[in-house]
């Protein structure tokens, strides 16, 4: 039988993404045009900061 284990893909969307009550939080802040997000996890609220490339 071949070793299962699941994977988050690198997909980067401008909002965090829940998919089977898995939260994806790739926006692409490590590249030029994405953005840093963070979110409360109670509350799922998220705050996004400018596109990256503005920023440096």
């Amino acid at each position: 039988m071949p070793y299962r284990k699941p994977h988050i893909l690198n997909m980067h969307h401008e909002e965090p993404m829940n998919i089977f009550n898995v939260w994806n939080m790739n926006t692409g802040a490590g590249h030029s045009g994405g953005r840093l997000t963070i979110m409360d996890i109670d509350s799922k609220e998220y705050w996004q900061s400018d596109y990256t490339n503005t920023l440096y």
